[in-house]
């Protein structure tokens, strides 16, 4: 998947603001788990994903990255740690 994605200004924009790098984006791609939900196709980097990482843990613990899935563009990025528990109760 990370070779056939782009990424929308609106994402390279909240990529700056919030200090996550092009190398932040693929790792999450690579370790998170992919979700898909209020159709929107969602990666979620937790801890458990990123024990062997060491100082890297705390800065991007909860990174979440939203895609549309018909085209796989990177819409937005956040840094949510609860964002897995909200989106799994969500009606």
């Amino acid at each position: 998947m990370t070779a056939d994605i782009t990424i929308s200004q609106h994402a390279l924009e909240r990529m700056r603001q919030r200090g996550f790098s092009l190398a932040d984006i693929y790792l999450a791609l690579d370790r998170g788990i992919e979700l898909y939900a209020q159709n929107s196709l969602y990666y979620f980097l937790g801890r458990r994903h990123l024990a062997d990482l060491g100082n890297l843990r705390e800065s991007l613990e909860g990174l979440t990255l939203v895609f549309d899935p018909k085209s796989l563009t990177l819409l937005t990025c956040f840094r949510n740690r609860r964002f897995l528990k909200k989106i799994r109760h969500k009606k």
